[in-house]
């Protein structure tokens, strides 16, 4: 019985711990400044499918999430892109979603040649030559 219940404390205390690790409110220096400041994007992002998986704001928006400092979280030499504007938003979207193995971690169903179908559209090779800019 007392095995039992060490090995029911151990499962338990690494659940918690994956579970805590998982969750980018708990980890993401980003969402918890934005959140304190009222931020309406940190509210929109409560619901959004990728915090809902586990994707921190930094999966997207590039800088260092572990940093308190906002500095230092949003150094370029971290990857910061912040938010991205016009067409570099599609870009920015295929960094991941254009990449199976990325997708699958996530036992994502949706097609990963959405990039290439909208670079091989009409409006998608207007934005290219810079013409047009694609609706987002």
């Amino acid at each position: 019985m007392r095995q039992w219940i060490k090995i029911v404390t151990i499962g338990c205390f690494f659940w918690s711990t994956y579970a805590y690790g998982a969750d980018p409110k708990n980890t993401d220096q980003c969402y918890t400044c934005h959140e304190s400041m009222g931020d309406k994007a940190a509210g929109l992002f409560k619901s959004d499918i990728h915090y809902l998986n586990g994707i921190s704001c930094s999966g997207c928006h590039g800088g260092d999430a572990t940093k308190d400092d906002q500095e230092e979280a949003m150094k370029r030499s971290s990857g910061f892109i912040g938010t991205p504007r016009g067409d570099d938003i599609s870009k920015a979207c295929a960094n991941c979603h254009a990449d199976s193995l990325k997708m699958s971690r996530y036992n994502s169903k949706l097609p990963t040649h959405q990039m290439e179908l909208l670079t091989a559209s009409v409006h998608g090779k207007n934005a290219i030559k810079g013409s047009q800019h694609i609706l987002q």
